[in-house]
């Protein structure tokens, strides 16, 4: 079988047009490549609206992957490398991506899981994002809140460093901190995280029902939201030092939550 070759293909120009958030809201679709996230895919039994892969691909695992994923999607196309890299929304292409419809999740249900979660006021960095989704993946927290204007759930840079496991995390994205205020401060404890924290993050106190909430990289956290917490922590470090990246000191928040749950057990 040839590959195609042509940028006029409809369903490359489709998948070009993914590229950009406007289509994938339209669509309620998003782009997830190589075999990492696919894996997850094939996991989770994850329906598949459109597949492609170029040549290449010749490890046995991956192969398999490749067979499974074919059986599932819908439309499967073969394009040569040059297409794969036109559309691939990395800067390197990984051989094989899917288009995939996006899980829609309603605030009430997303928060009435119970458990514990992380938020954050207007995170802006996509890799970030993905990293920490990975990471509450990781140590076990329920689901995600983003506040106010942030970074899209599903931009390509955050579906491909959560490594796949954005599939099944739970999140609700409040437009405004009266918003997230209005449906949290009266169901949850609120924990902020900010360098003035009266206390080290080590006193995190319960854990169920808990929002802990980090602030973005840019703006950080919001002065109403950390007047509105019933605690104020830091994550301690030498003062030479003014802050952490976000995906590093909500990582090690995270961490320090799944300790706490584990000696629970």
């Amino acid at each position: 079988m040839m590959p195609i070759e042509s940028r006029q293909n409809p369903v490359v120009k489709r998948i070009k047009k993914l590229n950009q958030k406007k289509f994938r809201d339209e669509e309620k679709v998003f782009i997830i490549e190589g075999v990492r996230c696919l894996t997850e895919v094939m996991k989770k039994d994850y329906p598949i609206d459109t597949l492609l892969y170029s040549p290449g691909i010749k490890d046995k695992g991956e192969l398999a992957l490749l067979q499974f994923l074919i059986s599932k999607a819908e439309r499967t196309i073969f394009v040569s490398d040059e297409i794969m890299e036109y559309v691939s929304p990395a800067k390197t292409s990984q051989k094989i991506l899917a288009v995939v419809p996006k899980v829609r999740w309603k605030a009430e249900e997303v928060l009435s899981k119970g458990g514990y979660y992380l938020a954050i006021h207007q995170p802006s960095d996509p890799g970030n994002l993905g990293t920490l989704i990975r990471s509450a993946t990781a140590f076990g927290c329920t689901g995600m809140i983003l506040i106010g204007s942030s970074v899209e759930w599903f931009n390509p840079r955050t579906v491909r460093s959560s490594a796949g496991y954005i599939l099944d995390m739970p999140y609700v994205n409040f437009k405004t901190v009266d918003e997230f205020l209005e449906a949290a401060k009266f169901n949850f404890r609120l924990v902020s995280f900010t360098p003035r924290g009266s206390e080290n993050h080590d006193k995190i106190g319960p854990v169920q029902n808990t929002i802990y909430i980090m602030g973005g990289e840019t703006a950080g956290i919001d002065a109403k939201i950390e007047q509105s917490s019933d605690a104020v922590l830091r994550i301690p470090m030498e003062s030479r030092i003014e802050s952490l990246n976000l995906a590093i000191s909500g990582s090690i928040v995270l961490h320090e939550v799944y300790n706490k749950l584990k000696q629970k057990c």
